[in-house]
């Protein structure tokens, strides 16, 4: 039920029962704080508009559904995996953020987001990303830009 090639290397499988886990860990912490800011946090992006098939996340519509359900309301994701420097994409009402690399050998680009996640009221009004990008001649890493998500 996955658009995915199902290959050996580079993917992952959103598994039902670590899926039913991440949702009542969620469902548990909102009983017991009431309205809480949560964040989720994947090692490979349930959605990214031009994943290659050997990197996917099989099943991955099965975590933007539980991230949207009623119980959860998880709206933000933080991901890795593609070391994608474009800081985040839309998946129905869920942002996925990427974490872009600072160290591959083999990219092109070495990134760095400085994320601030500010919170109200137990709502998540803005993450604000610092995207720095490094610098081959200086050896630093500069700021690119900053962007606000809501």
């Amino acid at each position: 039920d996955s658009d995915c090639f199902k290959g050996k290397w580079g993917q992952g499988n959103a598994y039902k029962e670590r899926i039913d886990k991440l949702t009542d860990v969620t469902k548990d912490l909102r009983n017991e704080y009431g309205v809480i800011a949560i964040i989720w946090a994947l090692h490979i992006p349930p959605y990214h508009p031009d994943l290659e098939n050997e990197l996917c996340l099989l099943n991955s519509e099965k975590i933007i559904s539980a991230a949207k359900n009623s119980d959860v309301k998880v709206k933000h994701i933080f991901c890795g995996h593609i070391h994608d420097h474009d800081p985040s994409y839309q998946a129905d009402e869920i942002t996925i953020h990427y974490a872009g690399t600072a160290t591959e050998f083999m990219y092109g680009s070495h990134t760095i987001h400085v994320t601030e996640v500010e919170v109200d009221s137990g709502f998540i009004n803005t993450v604000t990303r610092y995207n720095y990008l490094h610098n081959e001649k200086s050896g630093l890493f500069e700021l690119l830009d900053t962007v606000d998500y809501y």
